[in-house]
């Protein structure tokens, strides 16, 4: 990426290597956008996220919560010019267990489509910070540690 990255998905539970190369390209001024939803229908895999969306926001990312619901749309938008979506989450198991399937998209009109799908969501989204900008409980934070001893299960 030059110059962005959009990633949509239900779950975001990344690998190391994936969770640094996307805050590389944050620090370095690149525009690192992750919408995901609100509240997900696995409790468990929104307490494992946690730590993962507060390190990308320090790292100047922009995390969207979307507010209306599910989304269990997934996409990779890189410098609005290639597309890739498909069956895989943002998370241990699709990337390295289950069989998933992608498709790479890389026409103009293929990717004005993509883009107006990801400004929908955007509409119905929220910063990060606007809802989790208080410092976390005690019992928040054991629950998140907890839940992230589970990643690679999730």
């Amino acid at each position: 990426a030059q110059k962005s990255i959009t990633i949509v998905t239900p779950y975001y539970i990344p690998d190391e290597v994936l969770q640094r190369s996307l805050i590389v390209k944050a620090r370095s001024g690149k525009n690192v956008t992750l919408i995901v939803p609100r509240k997900s229908n696995h409790r468990i895999t929104d307490l494992a996220r946690g730590h993962f969306l507060r390190e990308l926001v320090t790292a100047g990312a922009n995390i969207m919560l979307h507010m209306e619901g599910m989304v269990h749309g997934k996409i990779v938008l890189v410098d609005n010019a290639i597309a890739m979506t498909g069956s895989a989450n943002v998370d241990f198991r699709s990337l390295f267990v289950n069989y998933e399937i992608g498709a790479f998209f890389y026409t103009k009109s293929d990717i004005e489509e993509f883009e107006n799908w990801i400004q929908a969501r955007l509409e119905s989204s929220v910063p990060y910070n606007s809802i989790y900008n208080k410092p976390r409980t005690l019992l928040r934070e054991t629950a998140e540690d907890l839940s992230r001893l589970l990643t690679p299960l999730l």
